[in-house]
C-alpha cells in the first residue's frame, strides 16, 4: 500500500508541475489568469473499520482553477486594444454566432467586414446608445467600425469667410469681368459641396468700388461668385442691425428694428429702398406763408411810418391759425396807429412776430373780482387832481347821446343825421318832435342794422328832443354819429358818448392785459384827466401812468373824501377851526389863522391864494402829520380825505377873533351855517390785483409804481386763468421780411409735416403793406402732409439742474436767499423772484416758478411762453423745457444751489434734420427702372397694387456689396450675403448659398484670408477612433463627422471561478459560475475600459519558481518512498528466497 500511496504522491507533483508550467508558459499571453492545483487526501473506511486506525490511501488532484486577480497593463499603439481594469469580462460572440465567448484578452482586431475581432475571429458585442450615450443593454450587436459615412454628405448652404481687405487697394470703376485682372482687386476660391457630396470650384472676385469721404463715410467692395463657370448673382437681402434684426424705413429716413416696428408693418407693396441711398438729408421745415411783393417800399431805405394810418385799419389785418389749433387770431396792430416812428419790413415783421406769439402764447388774465376800483391823484397842469375809479362801471358798448333843437319856423326843413336825410313836417316845431321824425327815419333806413346784424345798434326816443343810441360790444371802432344841416333848418345837433366804453370786458374774471388797459385809460378819460396815459410795462410788469406834463401820480386804494369850494373875502379870516369826527368817536380838530388871499384884487386869483393858503395852514397845524387825515387842494376845491377809507364828518367854525363875512367855504357858508357834513365810509380800502392800499404809491419817472403784497413780490401780473387752453397754445411763429424780393413770410413756430398755417379774411392794408390777400373762400394755407415734405418735429431746448438739496417731498420754505432765479429763454433774458413763503408743495413751487418764467419779456417787444418746468424723481433734479424748438431754442436756469441751479450748462434746441427715401432703380441695359417689394418681399419692377407709401418699409442692401467704416469693422451685411439658387450641370441639383463676412476686416495690412469654413461636405473617411473609459465608442471621419457607434460592454459572474476555460484566454459560462451580468463600464460592479491597451497575465514567476522547487521535492520525496518501499519489498522476497 506504501507503493501506491507514494505513487499518488508523484501523480500530484507531477501535476503541480505541470500547473505552474502552464503558468510560467502563458506568462506573456494576454488576458492570460494564473491556474492553481487543488488536491485532496484519499481516505477510505468501511463502517466496522477503526477509523482511528486506518491509514490514508494517498493524494489526488481535485481542481485546476484560475486566480481571475487584475493583471498588469501594457499601453498599445491600437486603439482598439482594451483592457479591463476591476472586474468583468469582454462578451464575444463565436465566429458561427452561436457561442457566447468572456475572455479578459483585450487584443481585437477588425475583419474584412469592419467587425471588431479577436484573434480567434470571435467578434466583440457592444450595446446600442441613444444621443446622450446611454447604452441600451437589451440590444447589443457586433462592433462594427464604418470606415466611411453613409448618406452624412452636406450640401454648403453657408460659408463663413473672414478675410482682410487692404484699406489702400484701388478703386476700380471699369465693369467686372473674371478674364479680366484689372476689373478686380482680389479673389478666393473654395470647394463647395452638392448634397450627394460632389465638389464644386466656388470663386468669389473682390472689387473695391468706394473709398470713405465726407459724404459717404464707408468703404465699399463689390463681390462677383462663379461656381465653376456659372455666375451666381447675389439676392436681395434686407438689412439688418448689429443684434441680427431686420430693419424698417419711414417716409423720414428713420431706421427702427423689426421688435420696434412689428405692430404697424401692413402687407401690402411698397417701393424698395436701399440703405445706401439714404443720403438725401434734409433740414426739417415749419408750415409757411410768402406774401406777394409788396406795394410799399419797406426797404432799408424807407421812410414808412403808420402816422396816417387809423386804428381801424390796423386792428383786424387778416385771420391766422397755426398747426390747427382751432382759435385763429386776428393780426391786431392798432398800437401802432398814429406812430411817427419810420419802420421798415423787418421792423413790422419783428413786430408782428411778437403779437403773434404773445396772443398764441400763454398770456392769462387779469382777475378782477372785487379789485376794481382805485384812486389816482396826479398833478395836471399844476392842478392836484384825484380821482376814484372803477373799472367795473364801464360800458361794455358804446353809448352816445344826440341832443337836437327846435327848428327855426318857415326853414326849409332837412337835414342829415349819420348820412341818412331827414325831413321834418310842418308840426315838426318842437325838440321832441324833431328827435323823433330823426328815429323813425334812422330806423327806416335801417341804421340800426348797417354794420350787420352782429354789430346792431339800438335807438332810444328818450322823449326830450335826445336820443341814445348802443352798439354792440363787438362795434367798439364805430365812429360817433355825424349831424350836417346842409339846408339851415336852424335845427342844432350835439353828439355826447355818455359813457367810457373798452372792448371784450363782459367777465371781470376774464381780463385781457391791453383790455385793462384800455379800461383804465377810459375810466381816466371819463374823469377828465385826458393827460394821464396808462400802459403796461411788460418787462418790468407792472400797469404803467404818465402824465404829458410830466406831473406827479401816485395811487392809492380809494379814500373817503369831502371837498368844498373855497371863496375869498375882502379881508383875511383871523382864524378858523375844523372839527373832524370819526365814526368811532374818534375826534381831530384843526386850527389855523391869518389866511393870505393876496393883493390881486381879483377874484379867482384870491379865491386860488385863500384855498392854497389854507391848505398850507392846515397841512402844518397842530395834530395834522398825526390825524390820519389827507387836507389838499383837488380840483381847485378844499379836500378832506380820510387815508383809511372809514367814514368822518366835517365841522368848520370861526374863531374867537371872528372872520371876514365875506369868506365862503362849501356851497353854502359851512363857517357861518355851523353844519355838519358826513363823509360815507370807502367800499374798498385795498386793491390786491394792482398793490394798493391807503398808503400813497407813488409812480416814478419810468411810469411804475412798487405794488404792495407779499404775494406781487414787487410786480403786477395777471392772476386769473389761461386766455387759451393748454392745447390751442402755440409758440416761436416767426415772421421774416425779404428786403431782396419785399415779401413777407409767415411760419408756424413747429418744424415737419404736421405744422400747418392758414390766413383769411384779410383787409386792403393787409395787401397793400404786407402783400397778403385772402379771404375766406380762398385763404392761403399750408395745410399738414401725409407726405414727406418738411420733415420732423424739431427738439425743444432743455437744461437740467443737478441734485436738489433740499427735501421737496414735504413742504418747505422760500425765502430771499433762494428766491431769485436769473432766467434766459431765447432772446429774452430777465430776474425772477418767487414769493417767500414756509410752506410751498413741490407742485405748488414748479407751478409758480413755471409761470414767473412765462411773463418775463424783452424791450424788444419778445415775450416767453411755454415753459414748462418738471422735477425728475430719478436725477432729483429740476427740468426746464421751453415752448420753442429748433437751433435757436435756447435756456438758461441760475439760482441757488438749493434748487441745484448754482452751476447749469445751458440747453439749446435742435432743429430736426431727415433723409427723403429714394426709391431704388436698377439700370438694365442702360435704362433704369424703379423697383418694388411686393406684399411677399420679392422685388419687381411692376407698379400694379402700389398706392400709398405705408407707414414702414423694408430697407435692403446692395446686392453682393459689403461695407466698412473707417475704422475697418463690417458695416454690412450682418447676416451674409444670399447668393440666388445655382443649378448645377447634368441635373446634379442645386445650390443656394449664403456667405458670411462677418470676421472680416479692412485694415493697412495684405489682402489675407482669416478664416475660412463652411457647412457643406462630402461623405468621410475614418480618420480616427475613441473608446472612452466608459467603453463608449466614437469614430471621427475626414469630412469632420464625429459619430457615436456603440458602447462596449462588460460581462460578469457571480462565481467567475466556475467559467470553463476554453484556451486563449477565453471562457464558457458554467452552472457553476452562473449565467452572466451585463453592465456599463465603471457602473457598480464593472471595471472601466482602457482603450490603446491590453492587461497582461496575472503570473508572479517568483511565485511560480518557488512552487517549481516545491513540486521538485515533493516528487523527490515521494520517489524515496516508493525506493524504500522497493527496497523493503525486494527484502521480504529476498527473505522467501
Amino acid at each position: 500500500m506504501s507503493f501506491y500511496t507514494s505513487l499518488t504522491g508523484l501523480n500530484a507533483a507531477t501535476a503541480q508541475l505541470g500547473v505552474t508550467s502552464n503558468n510560467i508558459a502563458n506568462v506573456g499571453t494576454t488576458g492570460f489568469k494564473r491556474s492553481r492545483a487543488d488536491f485532496g487526501d484519499i481516505f477510505a473506511t468501511s463502517p466496522l473499520q477503526k477509523a482511528s486506525s486506518t491509514i490514508g490511501q494517498g493524494v489526488a488532484l481535485k481542481q485546476v482553477t484560475q486566480e481571475f486577480g487584475q493583471g498588469n497593463v501594457a499601453f498599445s499603439a491600437n486603439a482598439l486594444d482594451l483592457a479591463v481594469t476591476g472586474d468583468g469580462f469582454f462578451p464575444l460572440k463565436s465566429a458561427d454566432g452561436l457561442q457566447d465567448i468572456y475572455t479578459r484578452n483585450g487584443s481585437f482586431m477588425m475583419n474584412d467586414q469592419y467587425n471588431v475581432v479577436n484573434s480567434a475571429g470571435q467578434r466583440l458585442m457592444a450595446a446600442s446608445v441613444d444621443s446622450s450615450g446611454k447604452a441600451d443593454l437589451s440590444d447589443l450587436n457586433v462592433l462594427t467600425i464604418p470606415q466611411q459615412t453613409n448618406g452624412e454628405a452636406a450640401e454648403t448652404s453657408l460659408i463663413n469667410l473672414g478675410l482682410n481687405f487692404p484699406a489702400d487697394a484701388t478703386v476700380i470703376t471699369d465693369t467686372f469681368s473674371r478674364n479680366n485682372p484689372a476689373t478686380y482687386n482680389k479673389s478666393t476660391a473654395m470647394t463647395v459641396y452638392d448634397s450627394g457630396g460632389n465638389g464644386y470650384l466656388a470663386t468669389v472676385y473682390y472689387s473695391k468700388t468706394q473709398n470713405a469721404s465726407q459724404l459717404s463715410p464707408t468703404n465699399k467692395w463689390q463681390t462677383n461668385v462663379f461656381v465653376g463657370d456659372t455666375q451666381v448673382n447675389p439676392s436681395l437681402i434686407q438689412a439688418t442691425d448689429v443684434n441680427g434684426e431686420e430693419l424698417y424705413v419711414n417716409k423720414y429716413g428713420e431706421i427702427q428694428p423689426l421688435s420696434a416696428v412689428g405692430d404697424l408693418l401692413v402687407n401690402g407693396k411698397t417701393q424698395m429702398f436701399s440703405l445706401d441711398d439714404l443720403t438725401d438729408t434734409r433740414i426739417s421745415q415749419p408750415a409757411a406763408i410768402k406774401g406777394i411783393k409788396t406795394s410799399t417800399d419797406l426797404t432799408a431805405d424807407t421812410t414808412y411810418n403808420f402816422s396816417s394810418v387809423t386804428a381801424s385799419d390796423l386792428e383786424s389785418m387778416f385771420t391766422i391759425d397755426i398747426d390747427d389749433s382751432g382759435v385763429p387770431v386776428t393780426l391786431d396792430l392798432s398800437h401802432l396807429a398814429g406812430s411817427t416812428t419810420t419802420m421798415t419790413g423787418v421792423d413790422i415783421a419783428k413786430e408782428m412776430t411778437n403779437v403773434l406769439n404773445a396772443e398764441f402764447g400763454d398770456e392769462r388774465y387779469f382777475d378782477f373780482t372785487s379789485n376794481t376800483t382805485f384812486q389816482l391823484n396826479a398833478s395836471v397842469g399844476g392842478v392836484a387832481k384825484s380821482v376814484q375809479l372803477d373799472i367795473s362801471n364801464l360800458g361794455s358798448f358804446k353809448q352816445e347821446t344826440l341832443t337836437f333843437t327846435a327848428p327855426t319856423a318857415g326853414a326849409v326843413q332837412s337835414f342829415t343825421v349819420a348820412g341818412v336825410t331827414v325831413t321834418l313836417a310842418a308840426t315838426d316845431v318842437t325838440a321832441a318832435q324833431v328827435a323823433a321824425q330823426v328815429k323813425a327815419d334812422l330806423d327806416a333806413d335801417n341804421f340800426i342794422t348797417a354794420s350787420g346784424s352782429g354789430n346792431a345798434k339800438t335807438i332810444v326816443d328818450n322823449g326830450d328832443g335826445t336820443l341814445t343810441l348802443k352798439w354792440n360790444v363787438l362795434d367798439v371802432a364805430a365812429d360817433n354819429v355825424v349831424f350836417a344841416d346842409a339846408n339851415t333848418t336852424g335845427v342844432t345837433g350835439t353828439s355826447t358818448v355818455l359813457a367810457p366804453y373798452t372792448a371784450d370786458i363782459s367777465d371781470i374774471t376774464k381780463v385781457r392785459r391791453g383790455d385793462a388797459v384800455e379800461a383804465m385809460q377810459a375810466a381816466v378819460d371819463a374823469a377828465g384827466l385826458t393827460t394821464v396815459t396808462v400802459g403796461f410795462d411788460a418787462v418790468n410788469r407792472g400797469f404803467t401812468f404818465s402824465e404829458a406834463d410830466s406831473g406827479a401820480i401816485s395811487l392809492q386804494a380809494p379814500q373817503s373824501r369831502q371837498s368844498f369850494d373855497v371863496t375869498a373875502g375882502t379881508d383875511s379870516l383871523q382864524d378858523v377851526s375844523v372839527t373832524l369826527t370819526e365814526s368811532d368817536g374818534t375826534v381831530v380838530s384843526l386850527s389855523i389863522s391869518n389866511i393870505d388871499i393876496g393883493t390881486s384884487g381879483v377874484q379867482a386869483t384870491e379865491d386860488a391864494a385863500a384855498l392854497a393858503s389854507m391848505v398850507t395852514k392846515f397841512q402844518a397845524a397842530t395834530g395834522y402829520s398825526s390825524s390820519g387825515y389827507t387836507i389838499s387842494s383837488v380840483d381847485g376845491a378844499l379836500s378832506f380825505a380820510r387815508n383809511d377809507g372809514a367814514a368822518f364828518t366835517t365841522l368848520f367854525a370861526a374863531g374867537s377873533s371872528g372872520y371876514d363875512g365875506g369868506l365862503l367855504i362849501g356851497a353854502t357858508d359851512q363857517i357861518t351855517g355851523a353844519v355838519t357834513t358826513s363823509v360815507t365810509a370807502s367800499s374798498v380800502n385795498s386793491n390786491s390785483v394792482l398793490g394798493l392800499s391807503a398808503a400813497v404809491s407813488a409812480v416814478g419817472d419810468n411810469g411804475l409804481y412798487t405794488p404792495i403784497g407779499t404775494s406781487l413780490n414787487g410786480q403786477v401780473s395777471p392772476n386769473g386763468g389761461l386766455v387759451r387752453t393748454l392745447a390751442t397754445q402755440r409758440y416761436g411763429m416767426n415772421v421774416t421780411f425779404d428786403n431782396v424780393n419785399e415779401q413777407f413770410s409767415f411760419s408756424s413756430g413747429s418744424t415737419g409735416d404736421a405744422s400747418s398755417i392758414t390766413i383769411t379774411d384779410s383787409n386792403s392794408l393787409a395787401l397793400s403793406l404786407l402783400g397778403i390777400s385772402a379771404t375766406a373762400a380762398d385763404p392761403l394755407a399750408v395745410a399738414t402732409s401725409d407726405t414727406a415734405l418738411r420733415g420732423t418735429v424739431s427738439s425743444p431746448a432743455v437744461t437740467t439742474g443737478t441734485q436738489v438739496s433740499i427735501n421737496v417731498n414735504n413742504n418747505f420754505s422760500v425765502d430771499s436767499s433762494n428766491n431769485t432765479f436769473v432766467v434766459s429763454v431765447d432772446d429774452v433774458k430777465g430776474t425772477v423772484t418767487l414769493p417767500a413763503s414756509d410752506s410751498y408743495t413741490l407742485d405748488g413751487f414748479m407751478l409758480a416758478l413755471e409761470k414767473e418764467i412765462n411773463t418775463l419779456a424783452s424791450d424788444t417787444g419778445s415775450s416767453t411762453s411755454g415753459v414748462t418746468v418738471s422735477y425728475d424723481q430719478v436725477l432729483n433734479a429740476f427740468k426746464f423745457t421751453t415752448g420753442t424748438s429748433g437751433t435757436d431754442s435756447f435756456i438758461k436756469v441760475s439760482g441757488s444751489s438749493n434748487w441745484g441751479l448754482a452751476n447749469v450748462d445751458a440747453g439749446r434746441g435742435t432743429t430736426s434734420s431727415w433723409i427723403k427715401p429714394t426709391q431704388f432703380q436698377e439700370v438694365n441695359n442702360g435704362v433704369s427702372v424703379s423697383k418694388y417689394i411686393d406684399e411677399f418681399g420679392v422685388e419687381t419692377t411692376s407698379a400694379d397694387g402700389f398706392t400709398v407709401l405705408p407707414e414702414w418699409s423694408p430697407i435692403y442692401l446692395d446686392k453682393g456689396e459689403l461695407t466698412f467704416n473707417t475704422s475697418g469693422n463690417l458695416i454690412s451685411p450682418q447676416t451674409g450675403s444670399q447668393l440666388d439658387t445655382v443649378y448645377l450641370a447634368d441635373g446634379k441639383g442645386a445650390l443656394t448659398i449664403n456667405i458670411d463676412y462677418s470676421a472680416s476686416t479692412q485694415y493697412s495690412s495684405a489682402f489675407a484670408v482669416l478664416s475660412q469654413s463652411q457647412d457643406g461636405r462630402p461623405e468621410g473617411d475614418l480618420v480616427g477612433l475613441d473608446i472612452g473609459d466608459d467603453g463608449l465608442v466614437s469614430a471621427s471621419y475626414s469630412n469632420g463627422t464625429q459619430n457615436t457607434l456603440a458602447k462596449v460592454i462588460l460581462a460578469n459572474f457571480s462565481s467567475p471561478a466556475g467559467l470553463r476555460q476554453i484556451g486563449n484566454s477565453s471562457f464558457y459560462s458554467t452552472a457553476k459560475s452562473g449565467n452572466p451580468k451585463i453592465g456599463e463600464a465603471g457602473s457598480a460592479g464593472f471595471g472601466t475600459v482602457r482603450a490603446g491597451a491590453t492587461e497582461r497575465a496575472n503570473v508572479d514567476l517568483t511565485q511560480e519558481l518557488v512552487d517549481l522547487i516545491t513540486a521538485q521535492r515533493n516528487f523527490q520525496a515521494n520517489s524515496k518512498a516508493i525506493e524504500t518501499s522497493s527496497t523493503m519489498t525486494q527484502a521480504i522476497i529476498n527473505i522467501r528466497s
